[in-house]
């Protein structure tokens, strides 16, 4: 789609880290000259946790992101409370800097 500020924005399903990546080497390559912006949700808890590395390393590349609360699809509320998610979530930010 294109705003009427001029802006595109593209839609892509991609959740894990691979997908961050290549989506902005895709972008950046055919907007060498503009700013990317990433709105993500990541899914699953325990994806986060595992892939909590390489998923920083594909936000960072980013102008600009927006993250959504972790949507924990197929995980119980069991799993969830042993995980210290809003602590992930802020570690994560202030890695990015977009948390003081």
């Amino acid at each position: 789609w294109k705003l009427g500020s001029g802006a595109f924005v593209y839609s892509d399903y991609g959740h894990i880290a691979q997908s961050i990546d290549l989506a902005y080497k895709s972008l950046s390559k055919q907007f060498n000259d503009k700013k990317l912006c990433i709105v993500f949700q990541p899914h699953q808890m325990q994806r986060v946790i595992d892939w909590y590395d390489e998923m920083v390393n594909a936000l960072k590349q980013y102008d600009l992101v927006y993250l959504y609360d972790i949507y924990c699809a197929r995980e119980s509320l069991n799993v969830l409370k042993k995980f210290k998610w809003v602590h992930i979530l802020i570690e994560l930010l202030t890695f990015l800097n977009i948390y003081s």
